[in-house]
């Protein structure tokens, strides 16, 4: 695939997420990539599929924030994806493996035949005990993304592709997840769960979504054993997160308890982020986790990228776009890496 010209400008990336949406525009100079524009703003209600009425919330925001254009590329809706690792035959022995995995995905998930959409890839291998040919597939009824398409559009933006997310994030942070010699786990961390990916010397070699890792656990724990408020947890996990409010600011009671949440939280995601990373290097013998990264709007709780270095020994790092240029906006930081990585889809 050739790359697009100098100074061309990528279609507009658009991450829906549990409770914010995300959009981000970028342009290739002749260093690389650059941020042209971007913009982070409330889900009108939070979680489920989003309306017309949030797309034409979209629409005019982006008219105000310097998009150009009104073609976007937006990531499906994961209430409505389907995915799974399948165990098929391996491939010398000359299976009809895509075929297989369509047939599986039809059966596992009773999907309309000829009706859905499906992206495949083979996860890859160096370990001899491994035979056969294990694929992560994931598909969206026809049905339901036009659906999802008919609602953007009815905004007037042009669909120009519906992307996943965790495809999207792997091509906006591949470069920072490529800098370790050892295996790279990536914790993309949302509201409603943690989108996890290895990478091996660039390559993301594994996928998994950790359902109901992500920050609402932390703020329905919050709710639930303090006895405050959602907006109130949600100040807390923004404002202080693993460090101490200073002395006066937030009862010291309260403040202690949270600071137990948020420690008991990040040692479960990082237990679980590291059990399930034993899949990959158990396909790679020899080989192991020397680094995490940190993307999505969770990785900016204070302190949770040095709390996970000290618990676990590795080197931990949030993924910022720092080398896209100096546009900012709300919420430009790790939560837009996602929404950077749609704009970067079919661009090279």
């Amino acid at each position: 695939m050739s790359l697009p010209r100098p100074g061309s400008l990528s279609p507009i990336g658009v991450d829906v997420g549990t409770s914010w949406i995300k959009a981000a525009q970028v342009s290739r100079s002749r260093r690389g990539w650059r941020l042209h524009a971007c913009a982070a703003f409330p889900r009108l209600q939070a979680g489920g599929t989003a309306s017309a009425d949030e797309f034409q919330r979209l629409a005019q925001v982006l008219d105000r924030a310097g998009f150009e254009d009104e073609q976007v590329v937006v990531g499906a809706p994961r209430e409505a994806l389907h995915t799974a690792v399948l165990d098929l035959p391996p491939r010398a022995s000359g299976a009809p493996i895509e075929q297989i995995c369509e047939a599986e995905m039809v059966r596992m998930f009773r999907l309309p035949a000829d009706a859905f959409e499906m992206f495949a890839w083979e996860m890859p291998s160096d370990s001899p005990r491994i035979k056969s040919t294990q694929m992560l597939a994931s598909a969206v009824v026809c049905q339901d993304a036009e659906d999802f398409i008919g609602r953007c559009e009815s905004a007037g933006l042009r669909v120009l592709a519906i992307d996943l997310a965790a495809e999207a994030t792997a091509r906006a942070c591949r470069a920072q997840c490529a800098a370790s010699d050892e295996l790279t786990v990536l914790l993309d961390v949302g509201a409603s769960g943690v989108d996890m990916l290895v990478f091996r010397e660039g390559a993301c070699i594994y996928q998994r979504w950790l359902e109901g890792a992500g920050t609402g656990a932390i703020t329905a724990a919050l709710s639930s054993r303090l006895e405050i408020s959602t907006e109130i947890g949600e100040l807390l996990l923004r404002r202080m997160g693993l460090y101490p409010f200073p002395e006066g600011e937030v009862d010291p009671v309260l403040a202690a308890g949270a600071a137990q949440i948020f420690r008991q939280h990040s040692e479960s995601l990082l237990g679980a982020a590291l059990t399930s990373a034993s899949y990959a290097t158990d396909r790679f013998p020899g080989e192991s986790v020397g680094a995490i990264r940190l993307a999505g709007a969770g990785a900016g709780m204070p302190g949770l990228a040095e709390f996970l270095a000290e618990i676990s020994g590795l080197a931990v790092e949030v993924v910022v776009p720092k080398a896209w240029g100096r546009v900012t906006c709300p919420g430009a930081g790790p939560a837009l890496m996602t929404a950077i990585g749609h704009a970067m889809w079919g661009r090279g």
